[in-house]
């Protein structure tokens, strides 16, 4: 399950989706291409798909079932998207 909110950018005009929350997802999906090892923000990408059809502002469906996507379980959470140096 991941839960969503939208999220504008200063130097963006609209808003695009973005996980507040997350369970049972691994919020980091690793791939690597090239030899280099690359991490992509997994739960971010499903809320980006998800506002597509949820909408913005309570225009669309409240609820949004994403099928047949294949992901790595955990509970770690969207705090693992934070940057730690």
């Amino acid at each position: 399950m991941v839960i969503a909110d939208s999220d504008g950018r200063a130097d963006r005009r609209g808003a695009t989706g973005i996980s507040i929350g997350a369970a049972g997802v691994a919020p980091l999906w690793v791939t690597k291409h090239g030899g280099k090892r690359q991490e992509e923000t997994f739960t971010d990408l499903i809320a980006a798909a998800a506002g597509i059809v949820l909408g913005q502002r309570g225009r669309g469906a409240p609820v949004a079932v994403l099928r047949g996507t294949a992901y790595d379980s955990s509970d770690e959470g969207v705090t693992a998207l934070h940057y730690r140096p």
